[in-house]
């Protein structure tokens, strides 16, 4: 099967996800996204409020991080790499200011939203099939080893 389709598939089958608690609260799903016959991909942790909102992985602050790394690797994101998140929806609490009003603090993924997301990571990778994988992280590299906790 073609790998493009398959990723397509897999994130179609994605789109509208009750596995875990936070499709409650997502605005996107935050699939995966760069070259499918990509030879490295690259695991992050979850979706931030930027990815959230745009419905793509390392958008925000991280990304613009990763954007630079690779620029240096002379490694072309949309060329070379394929990346997703060990979770695709993003996983906050809410906190309190000092003045009472609230806002949203970005949290890694519990054990639950891990082993919900977790078939749809190592499809993913399968798919992909790349020779590389990095782990951007505790997190990621816990997934990845199918240590959920």
């Amino acid at each position: 099967m073609n790998k493009e389709r398959r990723l397509l598939e897999l994130a179609d089958e994605y789109r509208d996800c009750k596995r875990c608690g936070l499709c409650k609260t997502r605005e996107k799903v935050v699939f995966g996204e760069g070259n499918p016959d990509a030879k490295l991909l690259i695991v992050g942790e979850a979706p931030g409020a930027e990815e959230d909102r745009a419905g793509r992985p390392f958008v925000g602050e991280s990304g613009k991080i990763l954007n630079t790394f690779l620029k240096a690797a002379c490694i072309s994101r949309r060329d070379d790499i394929y990346i997703t998140n060990t979770v695709c929806c993003r996983p906050f609490t809410d906190e309190e200011n000092r003045d009472g009003s609230t806002y949203q603090e970005n949290r890694p993924p519990n054990k639950e939203e891990r082993a919900q997301c977790r078939a749809r990571l190592l499809e993913t990778i399968y798919t992909v099939a790349p020779y590389l994988i990095i782990a951007l992280g505790k997190v990621p590299l816990q997934a990845l080893l199918g240590r959920v906790g």
